[in-house]
This record gives C-alpha cells, structure tokens and sequence, in this order.
C-alpha cells in the first residue's frame, strides 16, 4: 500500500470475522485500541502503529493484510473509473470497444410504453 500524507484514504473497513472475533475475544479498550490503531494506519498512513497490548498487536498484525488488500482494490477500482471518465458523457464504452459495438435497443412504444397503462 503506498499511502503518503497527500493520498490517504478516507474510510476502511472491517470484516465481519474481524468483527466477530473482537466482539468475542477483547475488551471493549481492547476493541477500542484496535480501532485507534486501524484508523491512525488507514487514514493517516502510519506504518509504525503499536499498542501497550500484546494481544492487540498480534491481532492487528492478522488483520493488516486484509485492510492493505481492500486498500489496494479500492484504489485499483478508482483508477479503472478515472480511465472510463471521459467516455461516460458519451454513453460509455469508447470507440472501437466491443460494448460500443453493441447496437442499443430502440425505444419501441409498442412494445415498451415508457409510462404504464391505465387498463380500465
């Protein structure tokens, strides 16, 4: 994950195992440490976090290869997005894409009315 001080994310997610296990298995300060931990690594991009926890820090330890991998298909997801932007005023697929050799359907009222019949 390359997250630098001009390019952190502004949300993370926690899994429902992850979430399972905290509600299961810590304290509530536990699960509060864990969540001070995960956000100062997520959002503010800090590599070195720790806790006076040892419990704490082998389950974030866990955890941290699943939060960099949902980082890292986030961030892939917004650049597939921005490499589609310019074409999205346009219907879409650019010229010469196989989805934009795709005849679109014509707008037949006979047999696709665009408000509903009042069938007396």
């Amino acid at each position: 994950m390359s997250l630098n001080s001009n390019d952190n994310a502004n949300s993370f997610i926690i899994y429902r195992t992850h979430y399972e296990a905290l509600m299961e298995d810590f304290t509530p300060e536990q699960v509060y440490e864990f969540i001070r931990m995960t956000g100062d690594y997520m959002l503010n991009g800090n590599k070195d976090v720790k806790s006076p926890d040892k419990m704490v820090n082998a389950f974030f330890k866990g955890v941290r290869g699943s939060l960099d991998a949902a980082e890292k298909r986030h961030r892939q997801a917004v650049e597939n997005g921005k490499k589609g932007a310019e074409y999205g005023h346009l219907g879409g697929a650019k010229e010469g894409n196989q989805n934009a050799r795709k005849k679109q359907p014509q707008n037949d009222p006979q047999t696709t009315p665009d408000e509903p019949q009042n069938d007396p």
